[in-house]
């Protein structure tokens, strides 16, 4: 049996998406199964946040420099 991890990323964000990528690539190297989730809808990527249903998410925050 091999260990399977859910990991979410919100599919607009596209340095997100491409990391998403590369560690699952890494995971499985390692011998973990790994599924991405690329949420499209901002809602549904919100509700996996609150409701915590994955294992790994990469999110962020956006920060502009204009005060």
């Amino acid at each position: 049996m091999r260990l399977k991890v859910n990991l979410v990323v919100e599919s607009s964000k596209e340095e997100r998406v491409k990391a998403a990528e590369i560690i699952k690539k890494n995971l499985e190297e390692i011998g973990i199964r790994s599924y991405n989730n690329s949420e499209q809808m901002t809602g549904t990527y919100e509700n996996y946040l609150r409701n915590k249903n994955y294992d790994i998410i990469l999110t962020g925050v956006t920060v502009r420099n204009k005060p």
